[in-house]
């Protein structure tokens, strides 16, 4: 759940300064997670939970768009 949150907010602050999404190796890079299939997974999780979505129809590294849903960290 904590990686989760860390993922989801450096992705947020990645779109808001360069307007698409980063790359599950940069995800890494800045998160410091060993594996992209780690990565893949949680960002998997993020999109069952309504909170990215994939664009369909675009084959690029960048598909993924943030829903309304806001990621609240319950204390």
């Amino acid at each position: 759940m904590k990686q989760e949150r860390v993922v989801y907010l450096y992705m947020k602050a990645y779109y808001n300064k360069h307007t698409l999404t980063p790359t599950y190796q940069e995800i890494c890079n800045a998160c410091n997670i060993k594996s992209k299939s780690h990565v893949f997974k949680i960002v998997d999780n993020l999109i069952n939970n309504n909170y990215l979505k994939k664009i369909e129809g675009i084959h690029t590294k960048r598909r993924l768009k943030f829903t309304r849903k806001k990621y609240r960290v319950i204390i």
